[in-house]
């Protein structure tokens, strides 16, 4: 269940694969972390692990982070000599322009979450955010929300795409008689944006009566964070009635979400989150924020609402609007498990292989202007 990036750069280089692309994916994680050092296979993709250490929000840190990455990028490069790197999460699109520029080769960077918020947000982050947003041949972002926060900061217009995210549609669709009374849910890893403690207080408000248990399905990585959590557990007089599940895999995730009356999302942002569209397939009765996907999700079945939108000052009173209306509750299960079939495998896989057969073009256009020869076809 960790890593939104990680569940997109999976799907990304799967479908890239189906597509006839030779792929090679590199991950970079923090040099504390407990992961595989070296060359695995996943598939008849490589997946090529390199700790490196994580930037600690100094320039220089930041600059020491990418020529790591930039030197082992190139040493693959000097073996494979990749035609295109695309880097998912915008700032990992900055190592791969420093070794793309030696050929004229062509970048994609997608952004996928709080690369296009948070980090336009930090003084150090913001110029490594724009800079990449500026030389890179193609931007993708997840949700109209977020391409409409990169457009702010950079002219991208023309080399701009919209790529939705994908889900699998559930084989066992939600139900009322599936579900518990009362269960307030959510699903992800429980970083500062996600703003648990603001669900834990909305969910303390809603009447003891129609309320029965809040079901935190992930995990806190910063310790800060959980200790905001659990106060706000006690402060709220509520501590006996949450549950955090620590980190499950995906069929657990499954049956977690089964069990819920209502799914809630209440993060300050999002790029598309992968958690809601997974709600909805299953047709848990979703309540949510104006962020991230969210207008794309609605977009979708804009004959019936396939989520409850609210502000943040209502959230307890859209919680208790539909734990209490069972036909309300039934509808939004319905028109979820309509909407997302607008976010089918097929249409994410075909719109990635269109932005790197544009990303592709672009390269042959510009290498013929200068004379150079064409290029195999490897991501």
């Amino acid at each position: 269940m960790k890593g939104g990036v990680a569940g997109s750069t999976a799907r990304i280089a799967q479908f890239l694969s189906e597509g006839g692309y030779d792929v090679h994916v590199c991950v970079f994680p923090d040099s504390s972390e407990t992961v595989p050092e070296g060359r695995k296979m996943e598939g008849n993709i490589p997946i090529y692990w390199r700790r490196i250490k994580s930037a600690g929000g100094k320039l220089t840190d930041y600059m020491d982070r990418t020529r790591r990455m930039a030197d082992a990028i190139l040493e693959l490069d000097a073996e494979i000599e990749f035609d295109l790197f695309h880097g998912v999460f915008l700032p990992a699109a900055f190592p791969c322009l420093q070794v793309a520029r030696r050929r004229r080769r062509p970048v994609i960077a997608s952004a996928r979450g709080s690369d296009a918020t948070l980090w336009l947000k930090n003084p150090v982050s913001h110029s490594i955010v724009v800079s990449v947003l500026r030389r890179a041949d193609r931007i993708t972002a997840p949700s109209s929300d977020s391409l409409r926060r990169l457009e702010a900061v950079a002219d991208i217009g023309a080399r701009s795409d919209v790529v939705l995210n994908s889900v699998a549609e559930a084989p066992v669709p939600w139900s009322r008689e599936s579900s518990t009374g009362g269960v307030v849910g959510t699903v992800s890893q429980f970083y500062p944006v996600k703003r648990i403690p603001l669900l834990i207080e909305a969910y303390a408000r809603v009447p003891r009566a129609l309320r029965s248990r809040l079901l935190l399905v992930g995990d806190f990585p910063e310790e800060a964070e959980r200790q905001r959590a659990f106060q706000a557990m006690r402060r709220c007089g509520v501590a006996d009635e949450v549950q955090v599940t620590g980190y499950v895999d995906v069929q657990e995730v499954r049956r977690y979400l089964h069990s819920m009356r209502v799914f809630v999302q209440c993060s300050a942002s999002e790029g598309f989150s992968g958690a809601l569209l997974e709600a909805a397939s299953a047709g848990v009765p979703i309540v949510s924020t104006a962020v991230g996907g969210v207008a794309e999700l609605l977009a979708a079945a804009p004959e019936a609402p396939s989520l409850l939108e609210t502000e943040e000052a209502n959230l307890a009173e859209a919680i208790e609007r539909v734990l209490g209306d069972d036909d309300l509750a039934a509808s939004m299960s319905t028109a979820a498990r309509r909407a997302v079939r607008s976010f089918s495998a097929e249409r994410e896989k075909n719109c990635w292989l269109e932005v790197h057969r544009k990303a592709l073009e672009g390269s042959v256009q510009v290498e013929a202007l200068h004379g150079a020869g064409g290029s195999s076809l490897r991501g």
